[in-house]
């Protein structure tokens, strides 16, 4: 088949980090060639890495989007952002 998106969840869940590094250089260059890839990391170093753009969601919404550059540059944002879910979930809140 000739797909024009793969979508992936979660890839480096459980897997070496060899393995995972071995698996990005495959989508960088599938990418390269022309096939759109969406990838749901938590590693956001890692997945930074190899985006063009990245996304933060929260509660099942976007509330950053940026180059992966620029992502990167508000990491304190995101942290900040995850934190403030964490106290939230303590207090009863759901995620």
């Amino acid at each position: 088949s000739d797909p024009a998106l793969l979508l992936l969840d979660e890839m480096s869940m459980g897997l070496a980090p060899r393995i995972v590094q071995r698996l990005l250089d495959v989508l960088k260059q599938a990418a390269a060639n022309g096939l759109a890839v969406l990838l749901v990391e938590q590693q956001l170093a890692t997945a930074l890495q190899y985006a063009d753009r990245g996304y933060i969601m929260s509660r099942g919404r976007i509330v950053m989007a940026d180059t992966a550059a620029g992502i990167w540059r508000q990491r304190e944002r995101v942290a900040q952002t995850y934190l403030s879910l964490a106290s939230d979930s303590d207090q009863g809140a759901s995620i």
